[in-house]
């Protein structure tokens, strides 16, 4: 009886070991890197923003904008906590983006969140 589990449990180890490994490829994310756009940077606006919840988030997403349009070359903030009106100062290249432009593109953001004057 000995003899037959010793054989059944070498024969389980050489199956065993025998056997190809199976290998699982885990798809990777690359995330493609553009070089920085030049802007050539020939005026800047100042722009009163209502509907500011946190610079974080929403001067996120306004900045992610504006820069995907390729003709902002800066976008900051003066941003206070509670207050209703904040401030966002944009550098852009007038001929590649109009003033109307970036109004445009900041008060569709986030289902129309921000209310945009001058």
């Amino acid at each position: 009886m000995k003899k037959i589990l010793g054989g059944v449990v070498l024969l389980t180890l050489f199956v065993a070991c025998g056997q190809p490994e199976k290998k699982v490829e885990v798809a990777k994310k690359v995330e493609k890197k553009e070089a920085p756009v030049k802007v050539n940077v020939n005026k800047t606006i100042s722009l009163n923003i209502e509907g500011m919840v946190c610079e974080m988030g929403c001067g996120s997403s306004i900045r992610k904008a504006l820069k995907d349009t390729k003709a902002v070359d800066r976008c900051s903030f003066d941003f206070k906590d509670e207050r209703k009106i904040n401030v966002a100062t944009i550098s852009f290249d007038s001929t590649a983006i109009s003033q109307n432009k970036i109004i445009s593109i900041i008060s569709t953001l986030n289902d129309k969140q921000f209310k945009v004057n001058l």
